[in-house]
């Protein structure tokens, strides 16, 4: 994940003081529907339970569901406000949706989001306060979510509110009034923003150990929460025929101007409700906005103009308007950005400050906010339109990425970041080819980057779901997209593994000048030992707050670009470019043997984490050395038993050498999943099991943290890393790089996995481990492959049915000469389809003590293993 941006220094030198002015509630401007039916049809998620209720609260259990009746929260000027605290049981996402019934007074609903009730109050789970609310991400307005977890609405009367903006991963919620009067409420939930249709060919895992099937589905369920079809989100902006209409907690600026200096951008601005902003020396992360309010507004000091930064807390300028501003009047802005930020109103300068700087322009509200504006207009010094629009054309939306997203995708978080982070899907994807199988998202995150690399060849690590493909080059695109080496060569593993799982091999023709330039981008960050060296500018990676520590021939990076030239081969082969194959594998070689002479370290047996930082123990840097095959075969499983003995706890492997002050100290499911990977490709199914119970138990049912999903991080004690070691924020709760135990357990326990792409020949291998028995279904192209195993007296019981248009191998755990193998009721005789071979017919990629039944064909197939492992 990307850091905190450096905050500029000089805030200081305005001379102006700030004003703080108390966080106020946050996020996505509710509109009441047009359509007051309450009985709507659309699916709605509902609370399960009330946790507790204060203050003068009628019926409360009326909002869970399968209860009728209607609750009412009522204020009274000097008596405690009213609240609800529900509880959704699990993570859940979408636009919140309230059924008002009745109104009395002026009230003002609030509503509180957050994944665990320890951070519910006072602003939910929000990570960076600024002028007027606690931001959820550090990234933007992304995934067109509410940047807060605190929503405020003014309900005049019945009618249903539907919140404009999501609320993406949240399972409590609290209401209550801040201002005298009451609401009652039949109804109170979240509507998804789409709902998967059923599939007969979803994969499932069920086994003899309850923790594990527990675990599995926990995976899945937040590859749902975090999956975005095409077109599903909604707009974070409007277009009207008056103008842009920028309501809520959002903020975005033009893509492509980020580099702007010394301009002017002129605009009419109308304050619709409350107040309105735009924002200075923006990039996706922020910038500084600027707040725009009405002699009527309840959200901030009426009738000012004032400043604000999205991670700075508190009101960084304040001055009042030289005349009244009323809401729904038209008034013509002009922002000269050079040595000074200056602001013109109708022509009247109202601030100057002392601030210079870079970056885009764009638009901006606060919560329970709405402006309108029209006219833009912005120009360099020399008087050249760098960007002229009326603002009444929808296409617009699409420049400040403000828009629905019109490619499916797969994000990291459904809290935060919702951004697509091209690292994270080397998890989430393998989760999702074995869960739902709706592998366009994948397709979709990879042709959103693939489409904004830039000249020099480098991919972007992070772009926001609602970003269209081809609107700028990727030179012209944010900086903040580009900082990281080992997220460019991300691109090139998981387009193989995506072609691997799909037989996709259209996008493999588009995305083949992406795949050469990105491996010429990073093939010049290399030394005479062909390893890649980084530096300040390219050396960011998982975990971003130790990026200063990444420089040099580090391990991980070295191990990953071995494991792109090799993957980039197989993708030069499919499409008949064998000769430049042969060079990636050419290259690869040097590569594994310069990180095996300089890299390892005899004396520990491990891996070291870079030339610059030798002795400290990585997890990432050994458990890849050994999953991508960089470590010689013979030492991979004494590698895998150090690298346990120098960062177990009873709560999980550390990331790093427990007490090291040099990285952080946290428990990584992303890296875990990598480490489990290398345990089952080792052959230690038993080890790799406990890896997973351990990690990832501390999110099953009964932890005081349990969302339903996978965690992004996790302390040493095994509850969510603090947000001083997550770069200030709250952990996510639903973090889809966190499920590698998903596709675990689908590819090595049930040992399903694709052999020729898309399944047109499979490998069935399953590792029993300590357990009795398994079963589960993996989707593919042609329909789904079902699976269950069982240790019997007899010995082995595997049976499997196998789709049409296919055909495989069954790789069994069995190695004595005397043991029987049938395949229904057909006694196997090596020398028939019995052989000591790999699905491939490779001998030396059989796995020892497995013998493989060969050339299986489509159908029903019941395997009975007599005497061996049992």
């Amino acid at each position: 994940m990307m850091k905190k941006p450096q905050l500029l220094q000089n805030f200081s030198a305005f001379g102006l003081g700030c004003l703080l002015l108390g966080t106020l509630s946050g996020s996505a401007l509710a509109d009441p529907g047009k359509d007051s039916d309450s009985e709507s049809s659309e699916p709605l998620l509902r609370p399960i339970k009330v946790v507790s209720t204060s203050g003068n609260v009628t019926n409360a259990d009326a909002l869970v569901e399968d209860h009728e009746g209607y609750a009412t929260l009522t204020m009274v000027q000097g008596s405690p406000a009213p609240q609800i605290i529900l509880d959704y049981g699990r993570d859940v996402g979408g636009l919140p949706f309230f059924d008002v019934t009745a109104v009395t007074g002026t009230p003002r609903l609030e509503a509180i989001y957050s994944e665990a009730q320890q951070w519910l109050f006072p602003t939910g789970d929000g990570s960076y306060p600024d002028g007027a609310e606690v931001n959820v991400s550090y990234v933007g307005n992304c995934g067109a979510a509410s940047l807060s977890r605190v929503n405020t609405y003014s309900p005049s009367g019945p009618g249903l509110i539907i919140s404009r903006l999501i609320q993406g991963g949240e399972r409590f919620q609290a209401l209550t009034l801040t201002t005298p009067g009451s609401v009652t409420l039949r109804r109170v939930g979240v509507r998804p923003t789409f709902v998967s249709p059923p599939t007969a060919g979803v994969g499932y895992f069920r086994s003899s150990d309850p923790a594990l099937n527990e675990i599995w589905n926990l995976g899945a369920s937040t590859l749902e929460l975090n999956r975005v079809p095409a077109r599903s989100l909604p707009p974070s902006w409007t277009s009207t025929s008056q103008g842009v209409d920028v309501k809520g907690s959002t903020f975005s600026v033009y893509q492509a101007g980020t580099a702007w200096s010394n301009y002017t951008a002129s605009f009419d601005a109308q304050v619709v409700t409350n107040e309105t902003g735009w924002m200075v020396y923006g990039d996706p992360i922020g910038g500084f906005r600027f707040v725009l309010a009405a002699d009527n507004d309840t959200v901030g000091p009426p009738n000012t103009l004032r400043l604000t930064h999205p991670f700075v807390p508190g009101t960084l300028a304040q001055v009042p308007l030289p005349f009244d501003l009323k809401p729904g009047t038209w008034h013509r802005v002009r922002i000269i950005a050079g040595t000074t930020l200056q602001t013109y109103v109708d022509d009247e300068l109202v601030m100057s400050l002392p601030i210079p700087g870079a970056g885009s322009f764009g638009f901006a509200g606060y919560d329970d906010t709405e402006g309108l504006f029209r006219n833009l207009l912005v120009s360099d010094a020399s008087g050249n339109t760098l960007l002229q629009s009326t603002l009444t054309d929808s296409s617009i939306l699409d420049a400040f990425t403000a828009n629905t997203n019109s490619e499916s995708a797969l994000i990291d978080g459904a809290k935060r970041d919702r951004f697509v982070w091209s690292g994270d899907l080397a998890v989430s994807a393998p989760t999702l080819y074995y869960t739902s199988g709706a592998s366009d998202a994948v397709a979709g995150s990879l042709r959103l980057h693939g489409s904004y690399q830039r000249s020099s060849g480098q991919v972007p690590g992070n772009l926001p779901p609602q970003l269209r493909p081809g609107l700028a080059s990727g030179d012209a695109m944010p900086s903040t997209y580009y900082y990281s080496l080992s997220y460019s060569i991300y691109f090139v593993t998981t387009l193989y593994e995506y072609y691997l799982y799909t037989g996709d091999k259209d996008l493999v023709r588009w995305a083949w000048p992406v795949v050469q330039k990105d491996l010429a981008y990073v093939h010049n960050t290399t030394n005479a030992q062909h390893l890649v060296v980084t530096d300040a500018s390219n050396d960011s990676d998982w975990h971003p707050h130790d990026q200063s520590k990444l420089t040099g021939t580090v391990t991980e990076f070295n191990a990953l670009y071995y494991h792109s030239l090799r993957d980039a081969a197989q993708l030069a082969e499919a499409i008949g470019h064998e000769d430049v194959g042969a060079g990636y594998e050419a290259e690869a070689a040097l590569v594994k043997n310069a990180i095996n002479a300089t890299l390892f370290d005899a004396t520990t047996g491990l891996y070291d984490i870079s030339d610059q930082l030798r002795g400290p123990v990585a997890q990432d840097a050994n458990a890849m050395a050994v999953l991508f095959g960089v470590a010689h075969r013979d030492q991979r499983a004494a590698i895998l038993q150090r690298l346990a003995a120098a960062l177990d706890t009873a709560n999980g492997p550390l990331a790093f050498s427990p007490g090291s002050t040099i990285l952080s100290q946290i428990i990584s499911p992303f890296i875990s999943s990598f480490d489990a990977w290398a345990r089952f490709e080792n052959g230690d199914a038993v080890g790799a099991l406990a890896l997973i119970r351990t990690v990832w138990g501390h999110m099953r049912q009964g932890s005081p943290y349990y969302s339903g999903g996978v965690w992004e991080a996790l302390a040493p004690d095994g509850s969510p890393a603090t947000r001083e070691s997550a770069g200030g924020t709250f952990a996510s709760l639903a973090h889809g790089w966190a499920s590698g135990p998903t596709s675990a357990l689908s590819k090595y326990v049930l040992g399903v996995r694709p052999v020729q792409p898309g399944y047109r020949t499979w490998l069935i291998e399953p590792q029993t481990g300590d357990l009795t028995w398994a079963e589960g279904t993996v989707p593919t192209p042609y329909g789904p492959i079902a699976v269950r195993w069982q240790k019997t007296p007899q010995g082995l019981r595997l049976e499997i049915n196998v789709p049409n248009g296919t055909s495989g191998s069954v790789g069994l755990p069995t190695s004595s000469s005397a043991d029987s193998v049938a395949d229904n009721g057909q006694l196997m005789q090596k020398g028939e389809k019995m052989t000591a071979s790999s699905a491939s017919g490779d001998t030396a990629g059989a796995r020892p003590g497995y013998a493989y039944l060969a050339n299986l064909g489509p159908g029903m197939h019941v395997i009975q293993v007599t005497g061996g492992d049992k």
